[in-house]
């Protein structure tokens, strides 16, 4: 059997509906190299049920069982995937067509053994494209450079499990400053649901960001990025 390009992680707790759209999404894909992960935290919503009734599909993997929060359930789908590249489709996230993995293949990024990280645009809820950044410079004012569902990751990655929201930039901001080769595709790669946790600011988002940014780019980013800006201590009146 050809070895899998493509591992696709889906994380999903009680949320049927949403695991039905991203899992239809997947399944259409006209690409073959890839399988699903999905990572289903013991939902009680009929999620198991379904997933058990899948048993002919040959590419999909599941396992359902409690996790200690979504970078530990994604790690539990990272040491389960054999693909060369990780893709992270949560429950509701889908691909824009059925083509898009293999108009991604057609263009040899998956093949080339150089990079370290291939990512795209998104799609919203509203099918406006959102273009991604064409360089990884911007988490070091702590932004991510694309949508976390429209990045493909080595398989050599872990998610730093201390995090509750900001893992996904902590993790690419260590890719970073290990120098990654790395190719912005312009193209859409994924629809984002949104509306999760991360899209809401919080005193407990911004700490997390300052604890990676600290951690990954020094006191100095900090200072420059935060401390001596005005707009900064404007903005803590809205946090809650």
């Amino acid at each position: 059997m050809e070895k899998n390009r493509v591992s696709i992680i889906t994380v999903t707790y009680n949320n049927l509906s949403g695991l039905q759209d991203t899992f239809l999404s997947v399944n259409k894909q006209t690409f073959d190299g890839y399988e699903h992960i999905v990572i289903d935290g013991n939902s009680n919503d009929g999620s198991q049920e379904f997933l058990s009734e899948q048993i002919d599909n040959k590419k999909l993997i599941y396992l359902s069982e409690k996790d200690k929060g979504i970078y530990n359930a994604m790690n539990k789908g990272i040491a389960l995937a054999s693909g060369d590249w990780l893709l992270f489709l949560n429950a509701g996230d889908k691909f824009p067509t059925d083509s898009t993995l293999e108009e991604l293949s057609m263009t040899g990024v998956f093949e080339d053994n150089d990079l370290d990280l291939i990512y795209g645009d998104k799609l919203d809820s509203e099918s406006r494209i959102i273009k991604a950044e064409r360089e990884l410079s911007c988490l070091y004012y702590g932004e991510m450079p694309a949508c976390h569902q429209s990045i493909f990751f080595r398989g050599n990655i872990r998610y730093d499990e201390y995090f509750r929201i900001f893992g996904d930039i902590d993790l690419l901001s260590k890719i970073y400053i290990s120098h990654p080769n790395y190719k912005y595709v312009d193209m859409p790669i994924s629809i984002f649901e949104g509306g999760g946790v991360s899209s809401k600011i919080t005193w407990v988002k911004r700490k997390e960001k300052f604890k990676s940014l600290f951690n990954n780019f020094g006191f100095v980013c900090l200072l420059k990025n935060y401390i001596f800006k005005p707009s900064f201590y404007k903005k803590i009146i809205y946090w809650k």
